[in-house]
């Protein structure tokens, strides 16, 4: 019976685990490849993005997750599209995820605009750290086979003109599954499916009347399909070199942003989340670092700068 109830609160602990299946990340706006495959190369440079998500912290088991990017355009057989790379170590957790996959894409001109078409192919290997303690537990209630690994895929469209882009994009194409066996008289087996998650994306620049300042809201739509989170961002750029902004995430954080790009293209930035929900009582709050650093290889494009959404 003690092992019964050991499985159900295994299975409990799943589902609470992964309702949100995806890492979250504030600086969204600087690296949409991270969620929308399309985009890649749409900068028309080679773009390198480091991002580092601690959050509520304080609290043990919060999630922390790493993930980093590297995209170019590249031009084949006459068409012009993008390539690149995604890592992502995410953990939460008894939980670590880990994914690396391909991004491809293909750019067609429509209208003023540019469409992108694209997909991400790659592996996601799910593993359960056995060293992990429950509380009062004395035996482990985590599968027996700890580690799967699987095939994974996204794919998105992208639009993109020169002060507005939308984009919408999904995960998890083809909601591949793991299959566990936890520890129970009779070797109950779990699946887990990763959930399609859905983004729909947007941004317009404005130069503002007074030359040194820009001004660029911006939102980020997420859905698993049954619940629903938006981002609102408000950014301002002072003397295309420094920014400043704030995201209102409904019902979980006040976001607030400060970063710089005067290093020529290499870009930094913080945040920190004021939590919301009834987890500011045990948690700090959460804290992002993003770095990014854009460059050709060719001396005949001018250099990009991070001041309207044709470079985020």
């Amino acid at each position: 019976m003690k092992k019964i109830l050991f499985s159900i609160l295994f299975i409990l602990l799943l589902n609470s685990a992964f309702a949100q299946q995806d890492a979250q990340f504030s600086h969204y706006m600087f690296n949409n490849v991270a969620f929308n495959p399309a985009y890649a190369g749409m900068n028309g440079e080679v773009c390198l993005n480091f991002t580092s998500h601690q959050q509520w912290r304080g609290l043990e088991g919060a999630p922390i997750s790493n993930l980093m990017t590297v995209d170019s355009n590249v031009k084949f057989l006459g068409q012009e599209g993008g390539i690149g790379i995604k890592i992502l170590d995410d953990r939460v957790g008894f939980v670590q995820n880990f994914m690396a996959s391909g991004i491809f894409s293909y750019h067609k001109p429509i209208g003023l605009g540019t469409l992108g078409i694209g997909f991400d192919l790659g592996i996601f290997n799910k593993l359960f750290k056995p060293e992990w303690e429950f509380p009062d537990q004395s035996e482990s209630i985590l599968p027996t086979d700890s580690r799967k690994l699987i095939f994974d895929m996204s794919g998105g469209l992208f639009y993109k003109l020169d002060n507005l882009y939308l984009g919408l994009s999904s995960t998890h194409l083809i909601r591949p599954k793991f299959n566990f066996e936890a520890v129970t008289d009779g070797g109950t087996s779990s699946k887990i499916f990763l959930t399609n998650h859905y983004y729909l994306t947007g941004a317009y620049n404005i130069q503002l009347a007074n030359a040194l300042l820009d001004f660029t809201p911006s939102f980020l739509v997420k859905s698993d399909g049954v619940s629903l989170q938006t981002d609102i961002n408000l950014m301002l750029l002072y003397n295309k070199k420094f920014w400043t902004a704030v995201t209102y995430r409904n019902e979980d954080a006040l976001v607030f942003f400060a970063g710089t790009s005067v290093f020529n293209n290499l870009r930094l930035g913080l945040s920190y989340d004021v939590t919301l929900s009834k987890i500011r009582t045990v948690s700090t709050g959460t804290f992002e670092a993003n770095v990014g650093y854009c460059f050709s290889f060719g001396n005949d494009r001018p250099a990009q700068k991070y001041h309207n959404v044709k470079s985020l």
